[in-house]
């Protein structure tokens, strides 16, 4: 397996609450006193080190790891975001999920853009199955210069936010684990509604509306190059033996 799909590979199976700052150690890792194990921070390692950690606890060990707005990973030396090519793509399929509203509600926005010139977003957060929506989850309206407007959906799941006409990626914290990150998505004068969104497991969403680091029990898929093998000669012939 190449080094970046094993990186792509790794998760945080079981998430973690407790607090990185109130642990004994350094910016590369820190000793949990509640679960006696050290959990190192993958934002500080290369991913080389990434990879030998991988390989030398067979896959399973404590981490923390700090994603970028399009999911990629944080390291050392750094894995590059994904192009422009890609986040325009991403703004192409949130544009997907806007729709107008009814011919009513379009008339009563009328004045209302009339006046302020302004966008008004709608919609409805839904749980990660889908089959309930969520209450008191936070709306945000973000750009890289950080939150431009924020609500508190309704007991519902139903939201309602409204800013300048322009370009904005669209941040829904549910709690701690689970939120959903729309980027690139247009918004216009008057009244567009989001169609109904399911947020996720383990994507986390800051109060800042950007991803942040999250800890826990890590979970990655191993595999060896001949490279690899040849550095990790003990872990190899441990891989294969959990093969047979």
């Amino acid at each position: 397996m190449s080094q970046k799909k094993l990186l792509a590979s790794l998760t945080v199976s079981n998430p973690c609450t407790e607090s990185w700052d109130a642990m004994q150690g350094d910016a590369r890792s820190r000793h949990c006193a509640h679960c006696d194990k050290d959990v190192h921070n993958l934002a500080t390692m290369s991913p080389k080190a990434i990879e030998d950690l991988v390989i030398q606890t067979g896959g399973k060990f404590c981490g923390r790891v700090t994603r970028r707005f399009d999911e990629s990973l944080v390291t050392l030396e750094g894995i590059h975001p994904k192009t422009e090519k890609t986040a325009k793509l991403a703004g192409f399929a949130a544009s997907l999920l806007i729709a107008v509203g009814s011919t009513t509600a379009l008339a009563k926005t009328a004045e209302e853009g009339n006046q302020t010139n302004q966008a008004i977003l709608t919609g409805t957060v839904l749980a990660p199955n889908g089959s309930v929506p969520v209450g008191k989850a936070q709306v945000m309206l973000t750009t890289n210069s950080g939150v431009v407007v924020t609500t508190t959906a309704d007991e519902n799941g139903a939201f309602r936010l409204s800013a300048n006409p322009g370009t904005y990626t669209i941040a829904i914290r549910q709690n701690l684990v689970v939120g959903r990150r729309i980027l690139a998505v247009t918004l216009h004068e008057g009244l567009q509604i989001l169609q109904p969104t399911r947020t996720h497991v383990g994507e986390m969403v800051g109060s800042n509306g950007e991803t942040y680091a999250l800890m826990g029990i890590m979970d990655a898929k191993i595999g060896f190059s001949f490279r690899g093998a040849i550095r990790h000669p003990v872990s190899y012939l441990k891989y294969l033996a959990r093969k047979i």
